[in-house]
This record gives C-alpha cells, structure tokens and sequence, in this order.
C-alpha cells in the first residue's frame, strides 16, 4: 500500500479498523453497506475541502458531490482510494500476532486500541519528552 492509502486507512474510526483487521469479511460488507461519509480528520485533506466517502467498490478521499455512488475509482476526484479487495489483502499480510493484538483491542481501553492502531498503520510513537523541574 502507498503512504495515502494507510493515511486512508488512518481515516476509519478505531472500531472500524479494528473489525477490519479482526475479520475483514465481514467488516468490509459492513462498512461497504453503511454509504458513509464524513469530513477528512487528516489535517491535508481537510484544508483541501475532501472527505471520506464509502463505494460499493471501496473507499476514497474525495470530492463533495457523488450523492449516487456514480464515481469509479479511476475517478479524477478521489485523492486516493482502497479496493475492498487492496484491504483484505493488506490484512492477509499482516502477522498473525498483530491481528491477535487488534482482536484483543476491540474490547480495550482507548489506550490500548490506540497502540495497536499505531502499530498497524506503521506510526512510530513520539520520544517521550523528559521534564525537568529546577
């Protein structure tokens, strides 16, 4: 997957990502039948007047305006997109330890889930900064 691809991946809300990793058969009909869509919460996408938009054919950051569903995803719109089959075989890649860890999640703290999503979308936690009192 390209860098804006996992950015889009990055768009999903914690527990959809999460159901994804966890079986993503069912997840992706799931969210594929929902017709979402929403603002962009990356800050790029959101200041280019872009949100996330859920096809029958997949996801992608694009455009206002596609009320039927019409776009390919070819589309000059979109900014980038995700088949749902590029997700199924994203989450076929992944080690069987990560999938366990993002199963484990779905009923974890907000830390928690927020640690695995980092690890799955390749995020490298920030230095902790130390503090110092005189």
């Amino acid at each position: 997957m390209t860098p804006d691809q996992i950015r889009l991946l990055g768009e999903l809300a914690d527990w959809q990502l999460l159901g994804i990793v966890d079986a993503p058969e069912y997840w992706c009909k799931h969210i594929r039948d929902s017709h979402e869509c929403a603002s962009a919460r990356d800050e790029q996408w959101w200041n280019a007047r872009l949100g996330r938009k859920t096809y029958p054919w997949g996801i992608a950051i694009t455009t206002a305006g596609d009320y039927l569903d019409e776009r390919k995803a070819a589309d000059p719109a979109h900014a980038v997109t995700l088949t749902w089959r590029q997700i199924t075989r994203w989450v076929e890649g992944l080690d069987d330890e990560l999938r366990g860890d993002a199963r484990r999640a779905r009923s974890g703290t907000p830390e928690e889930r927020a640690e695995v999503i980092d690890r799955l979308l390749g995020r490298v936690p920030a230095e902790p900064v130390e503090l110092t009192l005189w």
